[in-house]
């Protein structure tokens, strides 16, 4: 997966002084799929797609600056705070919501980057080698067939995907981390989001579509504003929340979350993060500039899925994390062999030196409690402590995403303590030329309503 290094600027990015600068100067805007999208639907939905990215980009700009289109799906924008509306209107609503072109719907991936700060590519070079043009003589038919059709597939479940996000059918649940022994020390609940009792966490059969696309930090943006604003309405309520290691740079698309937590040190310090994926990506000097940042708004950070067959523990130590979380295999063999019990006493050992706390996943029965806590480890989370009665206070086991808050760009707070509401929803294009136009002055006047309100 291509990765670009963040600057120095991502390390500002959590100080209100340099934020401010963050968000004036130039911005280079990238739409990094557009050569896919010309090799899955044709040359005409990638121009297409172009235009209305162009005409979004001014809409949501105004008077603010200016808009210069530079090589194929690239534009120039200058002028004083522009960022904060790619953020609130460009980000969400274009990698959010489906272009329908006909038959087709596909979602775009942009990229932004600033004299001083940038967004990750997200797009996996290595699923379409032969785009760009030279190369592709290179590659036979059949390849680039079968490239198209799985590309196709990939979005066709993306695009389902975010449509049940869309329209606030994803599922919330929780679960609990406890104090073996009792029922009533609780550390924190992880809070995981499914559908239709499916998970749909980056770890998740369900997350591999928007991971090959590069749309996988959309969904876990939105995840992590729901789980603050679970936070805000459960002053009593300690969570934890799931992202990738892909999603772990402090760039644009963690802005707004930043912003809630720095206004709130209250909710910071509820908040844990668990980071997934680390046997997939190594330890970047993205991925800890990342928690160091995270872990000054008051947030704990939480390694998960350590273990001989996942994550190292030796590797696990870059990071410095808060809470170290054993991988849930470790407690079931432990119980089969001596071997088994070996290894999860080694671990739980060798954990305990890389961070402050560690917890014992995957514990299904009182034998494995008792045998975790006999290996000196007493926080454990699993099946055995799911069970009535184990609900995060105020709340029912599957909260009802209705009630937690708006899809995209939750409000924050203002100086004031009022709710600003943010450029949100919105773009589901039909091509026709009087269809376009309408669509286009309808985010237009959205987008000024909501950025004056």
């Amino acid at each position: 997966m291509n990765r670009s290094r963040t600057t120095s600027g991502s390390n500002q990015f959590s100080r209100s002084q340099s934020q401010q600068q963050y968000l004036t100067g130039e911005l280079t805007i990238q739409i990094d799929n557009l050569p896919h999208i010309a090799a899955a639907y044709g040359e005409a939905a990638a121009i297409i797609a172009e235009d209305v990215v162009h005409q979004l980009v001014l809409d949501i700009i105004g008077a603010l600056g200016t808009v210069t289109r530079l090589q194929s799906g690239q534009f120039h924008v200058a002028g004083p705070r522009i960022a904060k509306q790619i953020i609130y209107g460009l980000l969400p609503t274009v990698m959010g919501h489906p272009l329908k072109i006909r038959e087709d719907a596909f979602h775009l991936v942009i990229s932004v980057t600033g004299p001083d700060f940038a967004t990750r590519p997200t797009i996996a070079s290595e699923r379409s080698p032969w785009l760009g043009g030279r190369q592709q003589s290179r590659y036979p038919a059949a390849a680039r067939t079968q490239w198209i059709a799985a590309y196709r597939a990939d979005m066709a479940a993306a695009a389902a995907l975010f449509k049940t996000l869309n329209d606030d059918h994803v599922d919330f649940e929780t679960r609990p981390v406890r104090y073996a022994g009792s029922c009533d020390i609780i550390l924190y609940h992880e809070l995981c989001a499914g559908i239709d009792g499916h998970d749909i966490g980056p770890a998740s059969p369900a997350a591999e579509p928007l991971r090959r696309l590069g749309l996988l930090r959309v969904l876990e943006e939105h995840v992590v504003q729901r789980t603050i604003d679970a936070l805000c309405a459960a002053p009593d309520l300690r969570l934890g929340v799931n992202i990738s290691m892909e999603s772990a740079v402090l760039d644009l698309w963690w802005f707004n979350v930043c912003e809630r937590l720095g206004s709130a040190p209250s909710v910071a310090e509820r908040l844990v993060f668990e980071l997934n994926g680390i046997d997939r990506l190594p330890a970047t000097a993205d991925a800890i500039d990342f928690m160091t940042d995270i872990k000054r708004y008051g947030c704990q950070i939480a390694l998960d899925d350590l273990g001989p067959d996942h994550v190292p523990v030796w590797s696990a130590g870059a990071f410095s994390p808060d809470i170290a979380k054993i991988e849930a295999r470790q407690i079931q063999g432990a119980g089969l062999s001596d071997c088994g019990h070996d290894a999860l006493a080694l671990l739980i050992k060798e954990a305990a030196h890389v961070s402050g706390l560690v917890i014992v996943q995957g514990v299904r029965t009182q034998s494995d409690s008792a045998l975790a806590s006999d290996l000196g480890c007493c926080w454990q989370q699993g099946p055995h402590f799911e069970a009535s009665g184990t609900e995060a206070p105020g709340y029912v086991r599957r909260i009802d995403a209705n009630a937690l808050s708006r899809l995209l760009g939750p409000p924050i707070q203002g100086g004031g303590g009022s709710a600003k509401k943010l450029y949100r929803r919105g773009w589901t294009v039909m091509v026709t030329a009087a269809m376009w136009t309408a669509a286009m002055v309808a985010l237009f006047i959205c987008g000024l309503h909501d950025l004056r309100s």
